[in-house]
């Protein structure tokens, strides 16, 4: 096969029907968040203004990791060392009432 050939004969799709999956994903990822507004980190989530929602979201993934023995405080030796987690936010549609939940994970 030669480069002329391939330049001549190569199908690379259509581009415009890309361009309308690429819309159509934004979109889905938009309706799956009601305000569009997931925070990415503890600092952004307790900067903006659904603050209070997620102080809450939080608290409630403490005590649900605590009620299900999920950790215990320990203190560490010299040689060991922590290992460092994170906050995931989400917020959920209850599709009865239309309410929203907000929900945050600890993740390691």
């Amino acid at each position: 096969m030669s480069i002329p050939f391939l330049h001549n004969n190569a199908w690379l799709g259509d581009l415009g029907r890309e361009e309308i999956f690429t819309r159509q994903e934004k979109t889905v990822a938009e309706i799956a968040t009601p305000s569009g507004n997931i925070p990415r980190s503890y600092r952004e989530a307790m900067k903006g203004n659904e603050k209070e929602e997620w102080s809450q979201a939080i608290k409630e993934e403490l005590q649900n990791m605590k009620r299900m023995d999920v950790f215990e405080v320990a203190p560490l030796d010299k040689l060991q060392r922590t290992i460092n987690g994170g906050w995931i936010f989400a917020k959920k549609i209850d599709n009865l009432s239309g309410q929203v939940h907000y929900k945050a994970h600890y993740v390691a």
